[in-house]
Parts: C-alpha cells; structure tokens; sequence
C-alpha cells in the first residue's frame, strides 16, 4: 500500500470512529436537570402536613407535566403524592407541593422528588428529607445565630439553615450583661451592646425569632451560669460581692480579687464592654435566685424558648466563706434548678466533656459537649465520649461542639486573611460525630460554619457553593436515618473483616475505620474512609486531607447469629438511596456481604427479619 493510501486508510478509520463515539454518546440519556427540594419546617408534629418546594432552573416550557413526592423508610415507600396537569414556563420555575407523612413519632424519611411528563419522561429529579417529631430534643439538629446588626437578613438566615433541617438555634451573645441579659428600662429599647461592643438591634433580634418560629426551630439565648461583668456591684443590679468566688481560700475577700476570665487584647480585637467577668458562685440559692429573675425578665421581653447555660471550663473555686466550689460537681443541681423554676428548656455546656454524664441525667433537653485538645484530640475520642453518655443515659441525645480547623482560623484571623475550609476534613469529622450517635453544631448565620469558640469569629473560613450542596446531602442523610443513627443504637463488640483494604476499630490514619453499633436486633455497621488521613486528628489544622480514593466491591465478613438481610446507603453515594445488598452466610455464624462503594462513609444495617 502507498503511503498516500495509508493516509487515506487510516484518516477513514479515524473518522468512523469519531462517529461512533458521536453516535453512542447521542444514545447516552441527557442529564437530568436537578430539583432543588425544601421543606417548609425543619421539623413537623405528627398529623401536621409538609409542604415541598420544588425549584428548577433552565425548564423548558411544558404542559402536562406531573410532580411526584415519595416519602421512603430504609428503602420502603411510606408516603407519595402526586400533581398531575401541572404546567413548567421556560427558564426557572417553584412548585410547592402538600404532603402528608405518616403519623408515627420521632421518625425520619428520605424525600425523593421527580418531575415527569405525561408519557413519564424524567424531566428533573432532587432529594430531602423529614423529620416528624413533636419535640427537638429526641434528634436535636442544632445550629447558631450570632449577629445582630440592622443589616441581618433574617428572612434569608432561616430559610438557609432550615435547608439543613436545623431544629434549634443558639443565640450566641445576644444579651446586654452576662449578670443582666437585658437592659434595666422598663421597656426594651430599640439597640444594646452586647459583650464585644458590638450592637444588638432588637427588630432583628424578633424577626429572627418570628422566623425561626415559623419553621419549628427551637430558640435558645446564650447565658452563662456564673458569669458577671467587672461592675456588677457598683452598677446598680443588685449583684452582692458575697455571692462572689475567689481563686482560694485565703484570698482577700474584696471586689479587685474576685477569680475572674480575663477577656483577650490586642490585634483583631474589638473592645470589650468589661476587661472580664466575675465568676459568681452558681451553687449559692442567692446568684440562682437573682439569675432566674434576669432570665425571667428577658423572656418577658424576647419570646426565647430556652435557655443555653455557658460554662467556662473551670474546675474551682472558693466561696465567700473559703469553702471548696466544685464547678463542674454542681452543674446538675444548676440546670434542674434553672429548669424547675424557669419551666423552660435548658441546655449546659460541658467544656471538654467534664460533667457530660451528668448533664445526661439531669433536666437539661440534651448532653452538649464541647470537645477541646489535649481531651479529644483523635476521631477516636469522639466515639468514646458520645459512648461515655450513652452508657449514662441511652436515652438523652447527643450535640458536640467540634470547632473544625480551629489553628488555620487563628492564624488567618492575625494575618487578616481568608481560606476555604477543607471539606473532605469536615466530611470525615462529621461521619464521626453522626456514626456516633451525636450531631455537630457547625452551621449558622445562614451558611456560614464554626472554627472558632467564639462564634462572631466564623467568617475566615468560608464553604464554596459546592460544599454546600455536598453537605446538605449529610444533613439529609442525618435526618432520613435519625432512627438508625441515634435512636438508643449502642455499641456492639461484633467482629469485622474487610478485604482490599486495611480496617482498624481505633480510626487508624491510612485505614477504613469500622464502628459498629446495635438497635434491637439489627447491626448497624459504619465505614469510615480514613486512607487520606495523615493522622488521627479530627481537628485538622494542617488543613491537609486530601479527598481518599473511593473503594468498590468491598468485601466484608461479619460474626453475627441468624441473619435474613442486608442493605445499605451512603451521604456520599445516590444522594442517600437505600440498596439492598446480597446477603452470604460462608461458615458458622459467618457472613459476607459486597458493599459496592465507599468514599467518605457508608452505613450497612444487617438485620434477622425478613421484613427489612
């Protein structure tokens, strides 16, 4: 053949080629347009209906089109309603849809919605999820407002944050003094200074109120136990320097040596309307007395649910009188005495997890745990914290407060700069707390997210739009499987074996970390990918977990009893779907399953009915 020949030869066969990858990918099905789904509560009561919003951006202009919404429990529908006839104008178009869940308690759904046509052509298609629960306390999704200016956009806070079904916010420094929560007038004035300086417009402050309201959304105001401002006894409230605490026994008993939290200075700093607070002794009746009636005066004026009690993190003190205070030994009595006389919901505190067990059976709604180094420095830390208070009190729920990157956020506050967070950390940090039966506090002032203690301080560290999306689907996942991931599973000594990759029960860097957990007679199995972790660190300051390669056709063996089913689901995968897994008994009381992927986190529930 002439080379001329050759050419010709080979640009033919190129041309048929590129016509054939033309013609199978005109074969291939277009992308389905993605339905933004919302639901109009972040919780519902049983009996109440749902209303969904359907969003979709670039339509094209249809006629007889039929909107379907499919509430599904572990794969099974339990709701659906369709709108048929419904008519789509090109560009973007809102549909909202009524749905009515079923009426059972403290029980969560996957949402699935679809946009069809008449001949059921898939036109759009997007995922939620939904609570029915009468209370927040049983599956508290915990979020935090803490802004006040006159130029909060309130409307726009909720709406995003009930994207995530977050049923309750903490109103972080919303209060005039810690010692007096609202100012003296008679009326409450239009503005205050909060701790900081900085101002709290009241018309903000009740439209976040009304707003949070209107969504289900549990209100509490921020207030510290036994916290006064430096002036406490001269400013006119009433506060008496008996009521004080010293930092021992001898102490003198004066105003100049109460112990005292001395507020930070210097670069980045604004300035501080006290140089520091009191610690007032909370076990002395006269401090409780005082502080309840400040309380009751503040709900008076700004209708808040419930009380969020701060704590410092001190161990001890001295009284008046050189008795010994045991801080952490008295916040107990604090809370149930806070909630017996306020008959309100109450929350405490435990900094670096001290007293978590008693706040787990105490009158507070939930155990919140703030978890510090060197107390919980490795993800392993947090599943034995969150199972330190199941052993106390199974039925009292968990919220950690994790502040992710915490170091990054420091040094980019001094340096005034501003980053991105690194989202395969926060996956990975979440996966924890949530296969540990807790949820995270982390998201607030609408889509912003913690990495420092003192919440103002949550705008270094930014989440892109796509974070946003990525994290929706672990919030909807925390909520379509609330009953499995929280609802009395306890842990379980069950064997595991994984092949294809390293597998630790201890969250080993480089590892798939397995924890495995039981409710009833069902075995609740989490996956966590730790292979791109450098070290056990949940906080991830070196800002350096690079997303981990994703793992399929696990093979996983299992030393269980009878079992009649398997299946499985995943943030990370199907935007939540369940799927049913093949289920293999190879020997006595040992069964093999194949997990088809894993990126982040994947659960597989394993269970001996039948009906699963």
């Amino acid at each position: 053949m002439s080379t001329h020949a050759a050419i010709k030869q080979t640009a033919a066969l190129t041309a048929a080629f590129i016509l054939f990858l033309l013609a199978a990918r005109a074969q291939q099905p277009a992308p389905v347009p993605a339905l933004d789904v919302t639901t109009d509560k972040a919780r519902y009561a049983p009996q109440e209906t749902a209303i969904i919003t359907l969003t979709v951006e670039g339509a094209t202009a249809q006629k007889n089109t039929e909107a379907c919404l499919t509430l599904e429990s572990l794969g099974k529908t339990v709701a659906c309603q369709c709108n048929a006839h419904l008519t789509l104008r090109a560009g973007k178009n809102e549909l909202s849809l009524r749905l009515q869940p079923p009426p059972n308690d403290f029980q969560g759904y996957r949402l699935h919605a679809q946009l069809r046509q008449a001949h059921h052509e898939l036109l759009a298609e997007g995922f939620s999820a939904l609570d029915v629960s009468s209370n927040w306390a049983k599956f508290p999704r915990y979020g935090y407002i803490a802004n006040y200016d006159a130029s909060t956009p309130a409307v726009e806070w909720i709406r995003e944050l009930n994207r995530y079904h977050i049923n309750g916010l903490l109103f972080y420094d919303v209060q005039n003094k810690h010692h007096m929560p609202v100012p003296p007038e008679p009326a409450l004035p239009a503005q205050w200074p909060d701790v900081a300086g900085r101002t709290v417009n009241r018309d903000v402050v009740l439209s976040l109120l009304a707003q949070a309201k209107e969504r289900h959304m549990t209100t509490m105001v921020y207030n510290a136990s036994y916290a006064a401002y430096q002036n406490a006894f001269t400013d006119g409230s009433g506060v008496q320097l008996q009521w004080a605490t010293w930092p021992s026994a001898t102490t003198e008993r004066s105003a100049a040596n109460v112990k005292s939290l001395l507020l930070p200075t210097g670069t980045g700093w604004r300035g501080w309307s006290t140089p520091a607070l009191l610690y007032m002794n909370q076990s002395d009746t006269r401090w409780q007395s005082y502080l309840f009636a400040q309380m009751n005066r503040l709900f008076a004026m700004l209708p808040f649910d419930g009380w969020h009690i701060d704590s410092f993190g001190d161990a001890e003190a001295w009284n008046y009188e050189g008795k010994k205070i045991d801080f952490v030994a008295g916040f107990p009595d604090f809370v149930n005495a806070a909630h017996q006389t306020l008959q309100r919901p109450v929350v405490l505190n435990t900094v670096s997890g001290a007293g978590q067990e008693g706040m787990a059976n105490s009158a507070a709604e939930f155990v919140y745990s703030e978890l510090w180094l060197p107390d919980h420095p490795t993800y392993r830390s947090i599943l034995q914290s969150a199972d330190s208070i199941h052993r106390a009190n199974p039925n009292k729920a968990i919220v950690f407060a994790a502040y992710m990157q915490n170091g990054a956020a420091e040094k980019l506050t001094h340096e005034g700069k501003h980053a991105a967070f690194n989202l395969p950390g926060r996956l990975i940090t979440d996966a924890a707390i949530f296969a540990s039966g807790a949820s995270h506090i982390e998201l607030g002032d609408g889509d912003r997210m913690l990495s420092r203690p003192y919440f103002p301080d949550d705008q270094v560290l930014t989440l892109t739009p796509q974070d946003r999306v990525t994290l929706r689907d672990y919030y909807d996942f925390l909520v379509a499987y609330e009953n499995n991931l929280r609802d009395k599973a306890e842990p379980a000594d069950t064997p595991v074996e994984i092949g294809q990759a390293p597998a630790s029960v201890d969250a080993h860097p480089g590892s798939i970390w397995t924890i495995a957990r039981k409710k009833d007679a069902d075995i609740i199995l989490h996956l966590i990918n730790l292979t791109s972790v450098k070290d056990s660190s949940w906080r991830n300051d070196g800002d350096n977990i690079a997303i981990p390669l994703s793992f399929h056709q696990l093979r996983i063996r299992v030393i269980a009893s009878e079992l009649a089913n398997a299946g499985w689901a995943s943030p990370d995968v199907d935007h939540g779907a369940w799927h049913k897994l093949p289920l293999c008994k190879i020997g006595t009381n040992t069964w093999e399953i194949v997990l088809p992927e894993l990126r982040v986190w994947s659960m597989v529930i394993l269970s001996p009915n039948n009906h699963k």
